[in-house]
């Protein structure tokens, strides 16, 4: 059923366990990036039935990669986690495809946190001498200002240990995460024609008002993106009630649990408060981040890990306001994106907004942000790691 790979000493195998939506993004450069310094690279995950997410990213793998499917039946089709036995027989099939020295690239190896003390000494003794590499995504327990921490130290030793029968090298999105001789960083990625228009003509192009002020929240509005302490703001802030040019847009749905904050907006605005809950291009959201004056990002603390939306919102010039906690806040001051706030407090919130919509947004920071984040400089990078530690 599998054919051996005629891999050579250059290949780059990625194994990725959880091959759902919320991945292919990160992943797909990263293959890229391997194409373009190897002679091939090749994508290990579980086959699923149909996925039209999948589908998308298999139509676009760069040409220089190939997708080694691995068959495995009765992978839930929307359950994080896959079975012992799953990982077991895709293990097997890597040593089956795995010629020569190839290098294998561990992708979120967090979501499969419990199978991995054993599935690094198969790998180990499955792959021989080849270099190994993980790239995880979320990296909170390696954040040097949380030692007290209790859960994050053991998971922090318990990838420790895991790194060290791999000999592997780490691999991170986060630029908080320090470098060393065993870790390196590469790029967020960001995807999209965000940028590409100024807010006058994004207005003109949406048949909205020149001189309106306009409050975006983009995305799902479920119970970690805090759409409740953005309408408390919104309803409660003086300044905001009283400004007669605010105007509201909602692009995404919103959890339902959130009905009653929803028609209070509704009622206090009427038609200064609008929501998108059909589909929409990403060129016409484009022209939504260009055209607005600000955009919230109220996360929960649950929410520490990175944003689509802020990258973005500094892509397009638009200034945010977003809470201070996590990599969300970190990034809005060192890059000084905009203004965070202490979350949940709703009148710092409703200040802040206040505060961006009065004022003058320096975008050339964010610009040269979202610069060196773009998918190209992500591939790049990466390429770079995986020629160094391969060699």
């Amino acid at each position: 059923m599998h054919k051996r790979l005629d891999t050579g000493e250059s290949t780059v195998i990625f194994f990725e366990a959880n091959p759902f939506a919320s991945r292919l993004h990160v992943l797909q450069p990263l293959v890229a990036g391997a194409s373009e310094t190897c002679a091939h690279a090749s994508v290990l995950m579980p086959r699923r039935e149909s996925g039209p997410d999948l589908e998308d990213f298999v139509q676009n793998v760069p040409s220089g990669a190939r997708i080694q499917w691995v068959d495995v039946s009765r992978i839930p089709r929307l359950h994080a986690k896959v079975s012992t036995r799953t990982l077991l027989r895709m293990l097997v099939a890597l040593r089956r495809i795995a010629g020569g020295k190839p290098t294998i690239v561990l992708t979120s190896p967090d979501d499969y946190v419990p199978h991995l003390w054993w599935i690094a000494i198969a790998l180990r003794v499955l792959t021989g001498r080849s270099s190994l590499a993980m790239v995880r995504y979320r990296v909170a327990d390696l954040h040097p200002g949380r030692p007290g921490n209790l859960r994050a130290a053991v998971k922090r030793g318990y990838f420790k240990l895991v790194q060290g029968i791999l000999r592997a090298h780490l691999i991170v999105l986060d630029e908080r995460i320090p470098t060393g001789p065993r870790i390196d960083r590469i790029p967020d990625p960001w995807v999209g024609p965000f940028g590409g228009t100024n807010r006058e003509e994004s207005r003109t192009r949406l048949g909205w008002s020149q001189s309106a002020k306009v409050v975006a929240l983009v995305g799902r509005q479920d119970d970690r993106k805090g759409f409740d302490v953005a309408a408390k703001a919104l309803l409660s802030e003086p300044g905001l009630f009283n400004l007669s040019e605010l105007s509201i847009v909602v692009v995404g749905a919103i959890d339902e649990q959130f009905k009653a904050w929803n028609e209070s907006l509704i009622r206090q605005f009427g038609e200064r408060y609008s929501q998108v809950t059909e589909f929409i291009s990403d060129e016409e959201l484009a022209l939504v981040f260009s055209a607005s004056n600000v955009v919230l990002l109220p996360y929960h603390t649950q929410f520490t890990s990175s944003s689509g939306v802020l990258v973005r919102a500094a892509a397009s010039g638009t200034p945010v306001v977003a809470s201070d906690h996590g990599l969300v806040g970190w990034r809005v001051r060192a890059y000084h994106l905009g203004r965070t706030f202490p979350y949940p407090d709703a009148v710092s919130l409703g200040k802040a907004i206040l505060e961006v919509l009065q004022s003058e947004h320096d975008e050339s920071e964010g610009l040269r942000y979202a610069e060196r984040s773009t998918e190209e400089a992500t591939s790049r990078a990466f390429a770079a790691i995986i020629d160094r530690i391969h060699r």
